[in-house]
């Protein structure tokens, strides 16, 4: 029976934000506005910025703990930020705006359109390719574009 361990979990936070291009990518965004993008090296270890909106008092503890099995598997850094519903849909389309936008960010499916035409999406149907069987095709046309 298949199970929501928490590599899975935050396997499908990162497929549903990024499958379709929900994540928007600094390096290209840093490219558009003219400055450099530094790679991590062994002294810098990579740090992912992952944006998401409150959940129920159980779901972020889970998610929380996800992203800690996530970090120790992978040797990196996840700094998770809880935006505000009143006011954080707004914090993410200045992100996007001014270049600088998270990594990752959770997103309601009817705020995709807008950052798809602004070409602020990658699309990494290939990178989850391995993962993709695991979830319901609807779930991935709604985020996919």
């Amino acid at each position: 029976m298949f199970q929501w361990n928490g590599l899975r979990w935050i396997t499908f936070l990162i497929a549903v934000v990024l499958v379709g291009g929900l994540v928007a990518v600094l390096t290209q965004n840093a490219k558009d506005n003219g400055s450099e993008v530094q790679s991590a090296s062994a002294d810098d270890p990579i740090t992912l910025e992952l944006w998401d909106f409150p959940h129920m008092p159980e779901t972020t503890q889970y998610i929380l703990r996800a992203i800690a099995e996530f970090e120790k598997e992978h040797g990196v850094r996840v700094r998770y930020t809880r935006l505000p519903w009143q006011d954080g849909q707004q914090k993410v389309t200045l992100a996007v705006l001014g270049g600088q936008p998270p990594d990752v960010c959770c997103q309601v499916s009817n705020n995709i359109s807008g950052f798809v035409a602004q070409g602020a999406l990658e699309p990494l149907n290939d990178a989850l390719a391995p993962e993709l069987d695991d979830y319901y095709q609807s779930y991935l046309d709604a985020v996919s574009y």
